[in-house]
């Protein structure tokens, strides 16, 4: 499955005092810690050794013993977390149900000292930014990178807001195995005429797709790793066990997109009618004999969409499924599934059928015939060699000459009468 979501965010642009954590290349550092590992000495005056080696104690990267996991790490990437303070522009994404609070880009500004009554309103607000790492949009040439903003006392930023931005996000889905995103748009500085692109970028995501996924879809399966859904009404759908959905304003997002999402029968009467449907597509395109049609159907429920179901699904009987198929008008109306599973019984001579019907229902003051009753009996409008009639009631002439004509409607050649059982319903083999 693979899946495009998008959203347009909602970006706030504050102006605010913040201290800041963020990672440097710092070559100098890189090669200072390449020696200390090695055991070499980087400067011969051992006063400047000492003074850099106390440094990077304080820094967490060196010990007695050497270097120290986080130094390690900086030995590694060639870069190394540094603070700074002031005042920066921030551009912020708060309270979004993916990104949290996010901030995407910051610049830094100047600070000027201003008389009392020139001084900018700032209000204190909570914010909490402090909780994650900010990786940065590439913009104006700058590289990504990531930030980290360090808690104050009183876990508030002093922010002025100066405006909003509309930034798209779009998050891709490989499976339910891993996920990116990126971002489109720019941002227009205070006070500037030109716009700042957001240039080519990818951030790699850690949510759990398969939670968001059911959020969304509550009917998905988490066990069959499968959606339950009714039975589709697109072939290619019904086959395949896989559907595209398109869907719009759900869990936060304005668009998404499903691609070859996996399915399987809500319930044990869908798996039915959903195997029952494969079978009339494939008596759509070749002739199929019981036991044929009795393989594919085994083989149909294999399927991992019937697992749950494989054990209660009843297996189709070729005689009630021809019933289900039969169009009660002309035979010459019939579907070509109802031929392409009718036609082998035909071309076996050696096949007894029997058709049976225990009653026929009819209205009040619904006018019949004797053709239609017969039609009925038939059910299949196969061709029949042999009636056998049997009636316990019917002794005058009159009366069996209307059981004649009865008969006649069945177009049987070989008509077997007897009217001295109490079976009453004819049957023809």
């Amino acid at each position: 499955m693979k899946a495009t979501l998008k959203k347009h965010l909602n970006v706030s642009c504050y102006d605010t005092f913040l201290t800041i954590q963020k990672e440097e290349a710092r070559n100098d550092i890189e090669d200072f810690l390449k020696d200390f590992d090695s055991g070499k000495k980087t400067f011969k005056d051992e006063t400047v050794q000492k003074r850099v080696e106390d440094y990077l104690k304080k820094e967490g990267l060196i010990n007695e013993t050497g270097l120290t996991e986080q130094g390690r790490e900086v030995l590694n990437t060639g870069k190394m977390l540094f603070r700074e303070k002031g005042k920066y522009r921030i551009w912020l994404v708060e309270k979004d149900n993916f990104l949290k609070n996010r901030i995407l880009h910051f610049e830094r500004k100047r600070f000027v000292e201003k008389k009392n009554s020139e001084k900018e309103h700032i209000t204190p607000k909570i914010i909490d930014i402090f909780s994650m790492d900010h990786e940065l949009l590439p913009i104006d040439s700058r590289e990504t990178e990531k930030i980290k903003v360090i808690k104050n006392d009183d876990n508030k930023i002093d922010a002025s807001k100066k405006q909003n931005e509309a930034i798209e996000l779009i998050w891709e889905w490989d499976e339910m195995d891993r996920s990116d995103y990126y971002f489109k748009g720019a941002i227009n500085p205070e006070g500037t005429k030109n716009t700042k692109k957001i240039e080519r970028n990818l951030f790699k995501s850690d949510e759990n797709l398969e939670k968001w996924f059911s959020n969304i879809y509550p009917e998905w399966d988490k066990k069959e790793k499968l959606l339950k859904t009714e039975l589709p009404h697109k072939v290619e759908e019904l086959q395949k066990f896989q559907k595209d959905i398109i869907d719009y304003n759900k869990e936060g997002f304005d668009s998404l997109e499903f691609k070859n999402v996996p399915l399987m029968p809500k319930d044990l009467h869908t798996a039915e009618e959903w195997r029952d449907a494969i079978l009339k597509e494939s008596l759509k395109n070749e002739y199929i004999n019981e036991t044929d049609f009795s393989t594919l159907s085994s083989k149909l429920i294999k399927h991992e969409a019937f697992n749950v179901y494989r054990e209660n699904i009843k297996p189709p009987v070729v005689y009630d499924f021809l019933e289900n198929l039969q169009n009660y008008n002309e035979r010459s109306k019939q579907t070509s599934e109802f031929w392409h599973l009718s036609a082998p019984f035909d071309l076996d001579p050696d096949k007894d059928e029997k058709s049976t019907l225990k009653s026929i229902n009819f209205n009040p003051g619904e006018i019949t015939s004797f053709s239609e009753i017969a039609s009925k009996i038939k059910q299949r409008g196969k061709k029949y060699t042999h009636i056998f009639y049997c009636d316990w009631f019917t002794h005058r002439e009159d009366q069996q000459k209307k059981i004649v004509v009865y008969l006649d409607a069945f177009d049987i050649s070989k008509k077997h009468l007897r009217y001295v059982s109490t079976f009453l319903s004819p049957f023809v083999k």
